[in-house]
This record gives C-alpha cells, sequence and structure tokens, in this order.
C-alpha cells in the first residue's frame, strides 16, 4: 500500500477526491495527549519504550506520544514538553506549501513556481532559482536545509505558524522562529515543538481533517515511509513469534507510513503516521495511528542510533496485532484477543 496512492474513506463515509483550500469540513475529535490514570495497556506501552529509549540514550530529556487517530492515546510520556525539533517541523513548512498550491488554480502549474534558494543557511551568498516541487521533494526527503529556507522565505514564518495553528492543530507552544543551518539551539528564541503538536499535524492527516483527498497525497508523497525499511525488524520479530514469518512480507506491502525525522546534536525528533492493516468482516481495513517522540541534550547516543529506529518500537503492539488479524481466515470479523484492532 503505497501512502501517496491510497484514497481514505473518512468519517460518515465521506471519500475526499478533489484539491481544496483551508480546513477540511469533517470535525476534528478532541485532542488527548496523556494515558488514562492508573494501570493499563497504556502505562504498560509507556513502560516499554521507557526501557527503549534508556538504551539508546543517556542523559538529557526523551519523550513521545502515540494515539490512534480516533480513539485513545496508546503511549505517552512528556508528551506537552517543549523540546528543539531541528528538521520534523519542516513538517509545518510543508503543510504551508501545499495549502497554498491546493488554493490555486492550477495547481500543477503551481509546483513548477521558481524559489530562490539561497546559498548560505543564514541567507547569504547567492540565490538559485529550482522548481517547489523539488524543493520540497529536498527538503523533506534529503532534509536538505537550505531548500527549507527558501520555502520560509517564499512563504513566510508568519504564515507557515498560522497555518499550523489553523489546519495542524498546533499549540502556541510549538512555533517557528528562525532559518535552519544558522544557529539551531544557540538561537534565542529557538523553534520549538511538543511531542503532542508534531503528533496532531499527523492525527489531522490520518482523519483527512486539514486538506483532503489529492491534497493530503500530495502532502504524503513529499514523505518517507516503509519502503525505507524502518518497520522491517519489528515485523519480522512479531511474525516470527507468531509462528509465521510469511506474514512479514504482506504485512508490509499493505502497511501505510510517512513520516519525518530531525537532528541537531544530541537533539533528535520524529513525528509521523501509520495505517495498519486489519483484517475486518471479510475485508482489510486501515487502523491509523499518530505518533511522534524526541530526544533533548541527551548527554549521549548510542552509536548507530537515529530517531527512526524509534518507529518500530513505538508501533510493536499495533503491528503484532495486524499481524495476529491477517493470519485469521477471510471471513473473520473481529478476534477477542485483540483489544486494539477495533
Amino acid at each position: 500500500m503505497t501512502h501517496h496512492h491510497r484514497l481514505r474513506v473518512v468519517a460518515a463515509g465521506v471519500l475526499v477526491l478533489s484539491l481544496v483550500s483551508g480546513a477540511g469540513t469533517l470535525a476534528t475529535a478532541a485532542r488527548v495527549a496523556a494515558c488514562p490514570a492508573g494501570p493499563g495497556p497504556c502505562a504498560e506501552r509507556t513502560a516499554r519504550l521507557v526501557e527503549s529509549f534508556e538504551t539508546w540514550v543517556t542523559g538529557g530529556r526523551f519523550g513521545f506520544l502515540v494515539a490512534s487517530v480516533n480513539g485513545p492515546v496508546l503511549a505517552s510520556l512528556r508528551a506537552d514538553e517543549t523540546f528543539y525539533p531541528a528538521s520534523s517541523i519542516k513538517v509545518l513548512y510543508l503543510l504551508e506549501a501545499i495549502r497554498w498550491v491546493a488554493a490555486q488554480a492550477d495547481p500543477a502549474a503551481a509546483l513548477r513556481t521558481a524559489l530562490p534558494v539561497r546559498a548560505e543557511g543564514c541567507g547569504g551568498g547567492p540565490s538559485t532559482p529550482e522548481p517547489l516541487d523539488a524543493v520540497l521533494r529536498a527538503m523533506m526527503r534529503q532534509s536538505d536545509n537550505l531548500r527549507a529556507n527558501a520555502v520560509g522565505d517564499f512563504f513566510g514564518l508568519d504564515a507557515i505558524n498560522r497555518t499550523a495553528v489553523e489546519l495542524g492543530g498546533v499549540s502556541p507552544q510549538s512555533v517557528v522562529v528562525h532559518r535552519f543551518a544558522c544557529g539551531g539551539p544557540a538561537n534565542d528564541p529557538a523553534n520549538r515543538m511538543t511531542a503532542a503538536d508534531l503528533a496532531e499535524v499527523y492525527r489531522r492527516y490520518g482523519l483527512g481533517t486539514f486538506l483532503g483527498g489529492a491534497a493530503d497525497a500530495l502532502f504524503a508523497s513529499y514523505l518517507l515511509g516503509a519502503e525505507t525499511g524502518v518497520l522491517d525488524i519489528v515485523a519480522a520479530e512479531e511474525s516470527a513469534a507468531l509462528g509465521r514469518p510469511d506474514l512479514a512480507a504482506r504485512f508490509l506491502s499493505e502497511v501505510s507510513l510517512i513520516y519525518k525525522t530531525g537532528w541537531w546534536g544530541t537533539n533528535l525528533s520524529i513525528g509521523g503516521y501509520s495505517g495498519m492493516p486489519r483484517r475486518g468482516c471479510g475485508t482489510i481495513y486501515e487502523r491509523g495511528l499518530a505518533f511522534a517522540a524526541f530526544v533533548s541534550e541527551a548527554d549521549a547516543v548510542a552509536a548507530g542510533f537515529d530517531m527512526s529506529r524509534t518507529v518500530g518500537e513505538l508501533l510493536r503492539e499495533e503491528i503484532r496485532a495486524s499481524l495476529i488479524t491477517l493470519s485469521l481466515p477471510a471471513h473473520a470479523c473481529r478476534a477477542a484477543w485483540a483489544p486494539y484492532a477495533s
């Protein structure tokens, strides 16, 4: 299942097909960023993830949020604390750019709009014009800072922040205030984000409430996905544990995933959306999940670690539940053993 080709049926069975401008017409469920009080599955997942992060980083702070797009929080730690997001905040630049493209009479022509790309991070040096489409692709897939600055210069940081609030649902805690490759967290003030806000952007993508239809697909096409292999290890481990190693390949062919990482020194972060394939009453449907995680000012990071490695662990229980449902007969509607399969 390729994330940029799929059309999603959203609330009340509405299928959104056309490029639209502005906020979606579907109501967005109230955001919750914490586990329910007391022991339970959310607390158990959170404890497992804490153990994983403690093997990856030493010192500093870390946090995360995993939530169903239209249901409960599945794991949460420090989700409302701010951190320096580095490049993961570029998703807000992408959101503003796609909002603008969708509002134009000819979106294809809009993507050919030439943006001046400066040679220096702080804005100096000569500039070279490049089409918006190529700029966005480099900004999101290669995390190119100069192209991100070109997007910021073209649309303006005020517009990016305004769209982040209006369409992305981010709070005033999360904001873009400076250029990339120009001082990083030493800026005063510096860019900041929370896991709850970063996950909210992807949650709204999953719900289909911020752009809609073809614009959502265009948004997703610029992000990395499951083709990078970030789910492969956990899918293989969980399918082997079920005694069905053959299921991993099927799962990976049907899961959808988009994500963006960020890195500056020992400040690391990631946000994304995954559509987990689940079997139900003779069909395969998608269980949408939004996630975000961060490491802030760690003293040390394990050799070879980067935030893309967290995706499989953040989603491990959901991957397991998907594999189990995919192992069921085609006519199966629901299994009592899968409390998260709904």
